[in-house]
């Protein structure tokens, strides 16, 4: 079963039209998020002579918006600390398991996605290395396999 998509009229993504009958505002809204923060700009009918011209001042001014404001690139979403991070360092975490014989053991996991979809990983025990150096390990195989990602 396919799904069909509706054609957008306005092919620039964050352009859109705003008809306020009650306000009397009548004109295009630009809006762009970047790492956050919010950008926006309206472009009125009336101030810029017209639906279509103001659909251009619109169209210019995202366009230049998104090259003064480029997308995140993966090596940004690599490096990104979100909150639930405990280790202190994105990629790395403190991994508990249990072995087939039934024993627990503990190691630092380092990992990451060189490309798109695929995802490695590297653990360092704690019992062989010691905690102090099985974090560092692992924070140093993260930091080479950051450098290594594709932008």
């Amino acid at each position: 079963m396919s799904v069909a998509r509706r054609k957008r009229k306005n092919r620039f993504k964050g352009v859109a039209r705003v008809d306020q009958l009650e306000k009397r505002q009548h004109g295009f809204l630009v809006r762009l998020q970047r790492r956050g923060e919010r950008h926006s700009a309206f472009f009125s009918d009336g101030e810029y002579g017209g639906k279509a011209q103001a659909l251009a001042a619109a169209r210019r001014h995202y366009i230049l918006l998104c090259r003064k404001y480029p997308p995140a690139n993966r090596r940004d979403f690599a490096e990104r600390m979100t909150a639930r991070n405990t280790s202190g360092r994105v990629g790395v975490s403190l991994t508990r398991s249990m072995a087939a014989n039934g024993k627990a053991y503990e190691s630092f996991s380092a990992s990451c996605s060189l490309e798109k979809g695929r995802r490695i990983t590297k653990k360092f025990s704690i019992s062989r290395y010691g905690r102090k150096k099985a974090y560092e390990m692992a924070c140093r195989w993260r930091e080479a396999m950051v450098r290594k990602m594709a932008r």
